[in-house]
């Protein structure tokens, strides 16, 4: 997973995370973000297509009307359909880490500047230090999901 580091432009507006070999604009970020939101929604839509298209299947092969040859051949297809599903299952959960990943990686920066925002107004390091135990559980939480998965 790419590190990012947060800096401001020279307006002071825009967030810019610099990743290992280049640097892109917090916008260029959530875009992406959101591509990857867009391709997982339509591998989860697939999946979900690729299901009926298999109960179907065996709804024929289990038919009486059915013609045993035409059986036999819904059976094959449904083999090689169960094939695909599960491709297409471990794609989507390679795509639900990315999106995880991104998820962990343009909220950190932001959380970590909360922090030093809390820290500049005063608020007490007791809570400043308990919120950021909660930050640092959750984003191991997230990288451990992310190790157990791959």
């Amino acid at each position: 997973m790419s590190q990012i580091e947060p800096s401001m432009d020279s307006s002071n507006t825009i967030a810019n995370f610099s990743f290992s070999d280049s640097t892109i604009t917090e916008t260029e970020a959530i875009a992406d973000y959101m591509e990857c939101i867009t391709l997982l929604n339509e591998l989860d839509a697939a999946v979900r297509d690729l299901e009926l298209m298999g109960e179907y299947l065996r709804q024929l092969a289990l038919n009486a009307d059915t013609p045993p040859e035409r059986r036999q051949q819904c059976v094959e297809d449904l083999r090689m359909l169960e094939k695909t599903v599960e491709r297409t299952r471990r794609q989507a959960l390679e795509w639900r880490l990315i999106v995880t990943e991104k998820e962990v990686s343009l909220l950190a920066p932001r959380a970590q500047s909360g922090l030093h925002a809390l820290d500049r107004a005063g608020v007490e390091a007791d809570h400043i230090e308990d919120v950021n135990s909660t930050l640092t559980n959750s984003t191991c939480k997230k990288e451990k999901m992310i190790a157990t998965c791959r």
